[in-house]
């Protein structure tokens, strides 16, 4: 609800701002711009740009404490344990501009979630995602004011789940090889179309969706998942001098790199600040909130209160072209 209130007030603001002041700056430089207006990249929702680029983003975030069913291990039973979850993740982008009208993109990074209390410890003990993907950008429309691209691409991510219940479970009941963790491979196609506005100096829109097939996180199944999203994109430098930029954006998906499960398609909020003066690279601030199921190895906990997790990075962009 703040949240909600905080982007209205500033939407409100700057609106007058938008369409009612003369420019004061002229932008140039290879970080991406239309009409004007410099955008700032999201991580939930892509820009359609073929620019030359390196980034770098490392996170941070937890979930809420909650409340697990009982938890048994050989005759000792646990009851009303509580716990939260830790993430933390590191990923890189490398985009490299061929010709016009195409780039190939890499992108790879990893994250890990581990639980803070002896309930979730239990439960969910230490789990880590390493993801590549590979794919190429294909301009489809351009001119002053607008950007249209599609992307096709193959995504491979390797799971490693900690199940520590689980191990101590099957020590006790002389399972010959008990398994402390589980490996689960991924792997997937990606197709998206990505669109960016630019409306004046000031004002920016992009809308982004994805559709994914390939390999599901819960071993043996394959299927569809998918997003799509939206973000506005807002930079007061030319008009105030204020070298600031501001990215509000929602997505609606349940795209595994989020959440490593397929069982809810959920919404995503993301706001970022960011330092627009340059002109080739953008250092921003961005946090993100959604809901993530609360796994027992790859098998959710039935419960009736969201798991609601929220995340802040720090990303570093630097354009080439």
């Amino acid at each position: 609800m703040h949240r909600t209130i905080l982007t209205g007030l500033v939407i409100v603001l700057i609106t007058p701002l938008a369409f009612g002041q003369k420019e004061r700056k002229t932008l140039q430089g290879s970080v991406p711009t239309l009409n004007g207006h410099r955008f700032v990249d999201n991580r939930i929702v892509d820009n359609p740009f073929l620019n030359s680029l390196f980034e770098l983003r490392m996170g941070y975030g937890n979930s809420q404490r909650l409340r697990f069913p009982e938890i048994e291990i050989g005759d000792t039973v646990i009851r009303r344990t509580t716990g939260g979850l830790i993430f933390l993740n590191l990923n890189t982008r490398i985009q490299i501009k061929l010709k016009d009208w195409l780039t190939y993109q890499f992108e790879g990074g990893g994250s890990g979630r581990v639980g803070t209390d002896p309930g979730s410890l239990l439960t969910n003990g230490l789990n880590t995602f390493v993801g590549v993907y590979n794919g190429w950008k294909i301009r489809l429309y351009h001119d002053e004011k607008q950007y249209l691209s599609t992307q096709v691409g193959v995504r491979t991510n390797n799971a490693t789940v900690t199940n520590i219940q689980r191990y101590v479970q099957q020590i006790l009941d002389g399972v010959p090889s008990p398994n402390l963790s589980e490996d689960i491979f991924v792997l997937q196609g990606v197709w998206s179309l990505s669109y960016a506005y630019g409306a004046s100096s000031l004002l920016g829109f992009a809308m982004d969706t994805k559709l994914v097939y390939g390999d599901l996180f819960e071993p043996g199944k394959s299927g569809w998942t998918g997003s799509i999203g939206a973000a506005i994109d807002l930079n007061l430098y030319p008009k105030t001098s204020i070298p600031l930029g501001f990215s509000f954006a929602y997505a609606y998906a349940n795209l595994p790199d989020f959440t490593t499960a397929q069982y809810n398609t959920e919404s995503y909020f993301n706001t970022k600040i960011a330092f627009t003066q340059s002109e080739n690279f953008i250092i921003s601030l961005e946090t993100t909130t959604y809901k993530a199921p609360y796994l027992l190895g790859f098998r959710e906990i039935d419960q009736n209160e969201d798991t609601r997790v929220q995340t802040f990075s720090l990303n570093m962009l630097i354009y080439f072209d």
